[in-house]
């Protein structure tokens, strides 16, 4: 299974938006009965597609690799129905979570790992290793005529900008968003 973004709505945030109102505007859409969960990104899954300069552990090349990301909060794994495989998804209950990355099938592969056991990445620019908490299933995050391609999905609790996805659980979908414009 890729991901579930049946009976999902999208609201695209502009920085501003996403830094001073994502929260209130969470709060009030999962008071609706017909809201099952939210979650921020930076980019969607089968929209767009964002990339990163990274150096896994094991990687001895001198130019970094390149590799799709996104930015999430810590419920985009679960929302979009996504399985974790091995480790862990993102928790607001570890404070030390931010910055922590999951990856792909895909990605754990590219980077010749057995395991995501005790891993690290470092992103080009930084000195800071970023822990491998989580390793998630494939999923198509882009078109999906295309292959799987490695991923890594980086825990920040407020992504920039961005994207606002509503799960809904409802077969009054034109009555749900009319009560959402609302909001």
């Amino acid at each position: 299974m890729d991901f579930d973004d049946s009976s999902t709505l999208v609201l695209s945030m502009d920085q501003n938006e996403a830094m001073t109102n994502s929260d209130l505007l969470r709060e009030e859409l999962e008071s609706d009965p017909a809201v099952v969960q939210t979650t921020r990104s930076f980019l969607l899954p089968g929209w767009y597609t964002g990339f990163n300069h990274i150096y896994p552990d094991g990687y001895e090349g001198e130019q970094p690799l390149i590799v799709n990301m996104n930015l999430i909060d810590d419920r985009f794994i679960e929302t979009m129905g996504m399985d974790i495989l091995d480790g862990r998804s993102f928790s607001m209950d570890h404070q030390t979570d931010i910055g922590t990355v999951i990856v792909n099938e895909a990605a754990m592969n590219y980077f010749g790992w057995d395991s995501i056991e005790g891993k690290n990445i470092r992103r080009q620019r930084s000195e800071r290793l970023q822990p491998v908490v989580g390793l998630v299933r494939d999923y198509h995050f882009s078109s999906l005529h295309n292959v799987v391609e490695p991923q890594i999905l980086i825990y920040y609790p407020a992504p920039p900008g961005g994207f606002l996805s509503v799960k809904l659980n409802t077969p009054e979908i034109a009555e749900t968003l009319e009560r959402i414009e609302q909001v």
